[in-house]
């Protein structure tokens, strides 16, 4: 809403959104969808080098545990959006709709 109050695009060049990798990727996902520059960022190189820099980002953000829940039930939900389109007809086969549907504005 800012950007677009300050009569910037979407697809600024000088806008940006990263996140690393596995650390909220639906909100990366939405971002990018919606017209948003939205890159992930991987860590790579040696062990020693690269797991010290991991735990900074975990214990900075701790509320990525919370994001990692929300990511699982949005994986399964599509899963099963999947299987049943393919399998939705098969005698016998359960009903595959999710307990708990996510939407996301």
């Amino acid at each position: 809403k800012t950007m677009e109050r300050l009569g910037i695009s979407s697809d600024h060049g000088g806008v940006h959104v990263a996140q690393l990798k596995g650390m909220a990727d639906h909100l990366t996902v939405a971002l990018g969808d919606s017209g948003y520059n939205a890159h992930k960022l991987f860590a790579y190189g040696e062990f020693k080098d690269v797991m010290p820099f991991l735990i900074r980002r975990m214990n900075e953000n701790q509320d990525a545990f919370g994001a990692l829940q929300f990511d699982r039930l949005l994986i399964n939900q599509e899963l099963t959006r999947r299987m049943s389109e393919m399998f939705g007809g098969v005698s016998g086969a359960r009903n595959n709709k999710p307990e708990t549907e996510v939407k996301i504005a």
